[in-house]
């Protein structure tokens, strides 16, 4: 989990049963950014794809795993120095009593950085 120490949420919205946003604040100093470029910041796509599953976990109350991603896309790269903070919006259903398909997308304005669609957890 990267939560209060890589990143750290700021505000978390429910917008209807199956849906939540999220706004989030990228550690600009954490020492993941020395290997990752130390003089071009950039979030690694694992982290984005990490906090997208830690804060799933925490809207559904329990530890989850993902089994298969549909698409995702990494639009644009995120610098913590220029996009300190991020928005992130997730929905989801239960597909058969057990998984959950997901799609979310993390943006900052309008600039979109991440799109995961059709995303299953389990």
């Amino acid at each position: 989990m990267l939560r209060n120490d890589f990143y750290t949420i700021l505000s978390k919205n429910v917008i209807n049963e199956n849906s939540f946003s999220a706004t989030i604040s990228i550690n600009e100093k954490h020492d993941i950014f020395n290997g990752h470029f130390p003089q071009n910041p950039v979030v690694p796509g694992v982290c984005m794809l990490q906090m997208v599953k830690d804060l799933l976990e925490d809207e559904l109350q329990k530890t989850v795993q993902l089994k298969n991603i549909g698409n995702v896309k990494f639009t644009a790269v995120v610098n913590p120095t220029q996009n300190p903070t991020l928005d992130i919006k997730i929905t989801y259903e239960l597909t058969d009593g057990k998984s959950y398909k997901i799609n979310s997308i993390i943006s900052s304005k309008e600039v979109v950085f991440l799109k995961i669609v059709n995303a299953i957890y389990f």
